[in-house]
């Protein structure tokens, strides 16, 4: 009887011990791998202020504050989608637009939202951004970094701009360059 007794306890602890590994597995692939956790990306930003790229949070609403405006509250800093035909650098935090392309990149193009649609985005505003499917391109704004004229995302003067991403690089696909995740 006492030997019948401890198999049983040792099959509740079993029992227990597999019910407890599963509540933990549910509450860690819930919580721990995505749910509510921030997106921690590092992205390319570009610096209009003082013509350099930097590294900031994926999650930012361009433009953003640059690294460089200490005291300045217009912000400088708009996304840079750099692009290269063979292989990226490891990094082109610091560099100007000649050292991204002496070190094998370009910067495509560069991108910001309006003020209206930065609201909007952060949900700072009484419109409801999810009512509008259109947000996240009708206030999106673009430009060749070597035009200081920014364009809508989705104007005719845009698809050239990134039409002339395919031609860049001749017969070879353009690769996507991002920083080197930490």
């Amino acid at each position: 009887m006492a030997s019948e007794q401890s198999g049983m306890t040792s099959t509740i602890i079993k029992y227990v011990l597999v019910v407890l590994l599963l509540v933990v597995l549910i509450v860690y692939m819930t919580t721990g791998t995505g749910g509510n956790r921030k997106d921690t990306r590092l992205v390319y930003y570009y610096d209009e202020a003082t013509n350099t790229v930097f590294l900031d949070s994926a999650q930012l609403i361009p433009p953003i504050k640059a690294p460089s405006q200490e005291g300045s509250d217009t912000p400088s800093g708009v996304r840079a989608y750099i692009f290269a035909c063979e292989s990226c650098a490891p990094s082109y935090e610091g560099m100007t637009l000649d050292e991204v392309v002496n070190n094998g990149g370009y910067i495509a193009w560069l991108e910001k939202y309006t003020p209206e649609g930065q609201q909007i985005l952060s949900g700072n505003t009484d419109v409801n951004a999810d009512a509008d499917f259109e947000t996240g391109t009708r206030y999106k704004l673009i430009r060749s970094p070597d035009n200081e004229q920014w364009v809508p995302a989705e104007s005719r003067a845009a698809n050239m701009i990134r039409a002339a991403l395919k031609s860049r690089c001749g017969k070879a696909t353009p690769r996507v360059c991002r920083p080197a995740s930490e």
